[in-house]
Parts: C-alpha cells; sequence; structure tokens
C-alpha cells in the first residue's frame, strides 16, 4: 500500500513540475531548434518559472556530454529564443527551492549547432543563490538563451536582464536592378540597401507572391516563367524562424503572411513555421518579360 502511495506522489509531483513548466509565459521549448524567438530581452526579464523536470541531454547542441566550453554537462535544458538591438547585455538567474539542492546552469548561444558559444555558466551554487552572465551581441541576430538544473535539478528561479531592446528596422529602399529583362535570362539581380547600425535582417523575397531566392538584401534568379509581367517584391523582418518545410507549406506561409499585411497587426505573430517580429512594409517592382522570339 506504501509503495502504492509513493508511486503515485511521485508521478504527482512529475505532472505538476511539468505543468507548471508548460504554463510560463513566453513559454520554454526542450529543443534549441524549436525554440520561440521572442522580440527582445524585455520578454523575460522579471521571468518566473519552474525548470522542466524531464531529462533531455541528448537534444543539447553539443550533444549529451558538454553543457559549455568550461565545463558541465546538460540534463534538463529549457529555451528561449531574442533579438535584441546589439551591445552588452546581462542576464541575472535568481534561484530557490531546488528539488536537491544543486542549483542551475545558465547561457547564451549563437546557434543551435555548438559553433558559437556567447556566455555559458556551468558551476553549480547549491539549493539557492542567483549569478549573471553578461554578452556583447550583433543587431537583429538571433541568440538562444537557456537554463539547466544541475544534475537534473529542479528549481524556481527568476531571470532580470538589463539591454537587450527590440530592433527597429528602417524602412527599405527601392529595389535596385533592371524592370525589363530578355525571356530565358540568367543570374540577373536586384537587392535593396542593407539596413543601417549592422542589423542584418531576415529578407523574403516573391515573385509574384512566391518565395524566391534566399534570405538576405540582394536575391538573383534564373527564368522559370516565360514572358510576361511579374511583380518582385522584397520584405525585411527583424526575426523569422524557419523550418524545412515543403512547398505546400511554404505557400501556405505566403497566405499568412498576407492575411499579416491586410490586416495590419502590429507585434509578433507564429505560426507552427515561422516567427515573426517587427515587419517593415514589402517594397516592389514590377518587370516586363519581353520574349525573345
Amino acid at each position: 500500500m506504501f509503495q502504492k502511495v509513493l508511486i503515485a506522489l511521485v508521478v504527482f509531483f512529475a505532472f505538476q513540475s511539468r505543468s507548471l513548466h508548460a504554463q510560463c509565459v513566453p513559454p520554454a521549448t526542450d529543443d534549441c531548434s524549436s525554440a520561440n524567438v521572442l522580440c527582445s530581452l524585455d520578454e523575460v526579464n522579471g521571468y518566473c518559472c519552474q525548470n522542466t523536470s524531464d531529462i533531455h541531454s541528448d537534444l543539447y547542441p553539443c550533444g549529451s556530454g558538454s553543457l559549455c566550453s568550461s565545463g558541465g554537462g546538460p540534463h534538463n535544458t529549457s529555451w528561449w529564443a531574442f533579438v535584441t538591438t546589439g551591445g552588452t547585455v546581462t542576464i541575472t538567474i535568481t534561484f530557490n527551492n531546488c528539488v536537491n539542492n544543486q542549483g542551475v546552469q545558465m547561457g547564451i548561444w549563437g546557434d543551435c549547432s555548438c559553433g558559437e558559444e556567447v556566455a555559458c555558466n556551468p558551476f553549480c551554487s547549491g539549493s539557492s543563490g542567483s549569478f549573471t552572465i553578461t554578452a556583447n551581441l550583433t543587431p537583429c541576430k538571433t541568440y538562444y538563451l537557456f537554463v539547466d538544473g544541475c544534475s537534473g535539478d529542479v528549481c524556481d528561479f527568476c531571470l532580470t536582464t538589463s539591454g537587450g531592446g527590440a530592433p527597429n528596422l528602417s524602412p527599405l529602399s527601392n529595389i535596385m536592378g533592371k524592370d525589363k529583362v530578355c525571356e530565358g535570362f540568367c543570374g540577373e539581380r536586384w537587392n535593396v540597401n542593407d539596413q543601417p547600425g549592422g542589423c542584418d535582417p531576415y529578407y523574403e523575397w516573391t515573385w509574384d507572391g512566391v518565395p524566391v531566392g534566399g534570405n538576405e538584401s540582394e536575391v538573383t534568379l534564373d527564368d522559370e516563367w516565360g514572358p510576361g509581367t511579374y511583380t518582385l517584391c522584397v520584405t525585411a523582418l527583424s526575426a523569422m524562424k524557419t523550418e524545412a518545410v515543403s512547398v505546400t507549406k511554404r505557400e501556405q506561409n505566403v497566405r499568412q503572411l498576407q492575411s499579416f499585411r491586410n490586416k495590419n497587426t502590429k507585434d509578433r505573430i507564429s505560426t507552427s513555421a515561422w516567427k515573426m517580429c517587427h515587419m517593415i512594409g514589402k517594397v516592389q517592382v514590377s518587370l516586363l518579360m519581353e520574349s525573345t522570339k
């Protein structure tokens, strides 16, 4: 009987821990690459939660054996992604009520492939305490913040941030390049001016509403359409989270983006495949493709 009650209590508290973790806003994810993109660090300033009890070391960017270059190992890591205006930021974590009296670890990565450690504290300091990490960030770049329990510890914690406000994009220049091209063109280039202040946003280029090219301030295209009149558009976004998606999904995203523009919605919206924080109105150019016959 006692054993059954004990098992029931363990299941109950495990459920409560995961439930609390899921209810905190903004929500965290277990995997760096699927982290919700926040429009600034302000969104986690004053954030309080309890880290998850779910152990998922294999999801950590550097694998299960290394948390930071200076040591440590991942266990029950929680992730948030964010963009900022750049410059110096500080994040302080204050924690207590740790189940195993071990504490928490925290850090920032510039990618999800273990290639760019920005700030990382792997040291454990007991059942309560606080520490601060500091970093110098690039404007508009997406970074990844994590909190991990030392040896899988579960703690209550609060975050306090300084710096890291939301980026503001400048209006786009006109699209530069030809407005008349010949059928069968190859390697034709169009571009807009780069953003001031070192901001490198995500650009979306569309040809008659269908995404084309990459996500830079310029696009190079080959003819796939034949003679006719077309519209080339570009939109700049201060944060965009993409996944490997099918052509059908990409077309769905275009329709969702058009709905966003039509409603003139502000702030950020999210879908299953992309995340937008700050959008500058699209610029476009009408193109005439002349037949070579």
